[in-house]
């Protein structure tokens, strides 16, 4: 009889026990992630770069547009009916082959930003996993995914360290 009531009583306070250990809980600013560390960094530089180029071939495109017109306004009163129109209707096709242009490289770019971000962040993934295992996390959550923790458990600096050292040997 003894040994059943200290069963019982053993697998009664068994799960307390368990849910009474101390958990190991962590939480990463992915976004921090992707602009703090050395990829992050580097993806962000190659895409100002990319944009600076295609801002400077849409500002010729642009002065193109612009002397065009200033020849139309200058010229309106001597140019015949037939040739301003024809002038009009070149500036209207250079118009819409900017906007054209414009929103290629927009979408390129984007594109390009989001095939960076999706790179970084499951290498960054493997990164936490491996930082999970080895320090014997719980549960590490993504940032935006909690409502409240005390900074004790960012391990935002930690993940862009050990991140950076994968990064830099590839």
């Amino acid at each position: 009889m003894k040994k059943l009531v200290f069963l019982s009583a053993f697998m009664f306070l068994l799960p307390l026990y368990s849910s009474a250990q101390t958990k190991k809980i962590g939480y990463v600013d992915m976004q921090a992630v992707l602009l703090k560390s050395k990829a992050g960094k580097d993806a962000k530089a190659l895409l100002d770069k990319e944009k600076e180029e295609k801002k400077s071939a849409l500002d010729k495109m642009k002065e193109e547009i612009e002397k065009l017109q200033n020849d139309i306004n200058r010229q309106s009163l001597v140019l015949t009916e037939e040739k301003r129109k024809k002038m009009e209707d070149d500036l209207a096709l250079k118009k819409q082959n900017f906007l054209k242009v414009l929103q290629d490289y927009e979408a390129e770019l984007q594109k390009k930003d989001q095939e960076w971000t999706e790179k970084i962040l499951k290498e960054v993934e493997k990164v936490i996993y491996k930082i999970g295992k080895t320090e014997g996390y719980d549960l590490i959550l993504e940032k935006s995914a909690v409502l409240y923790a005390p900074e004790a458990y960012d391990i935002t600096d930690k993940v862009i360290r050990e991140y950076d050292k994968t990064y830099s040997t590839k």
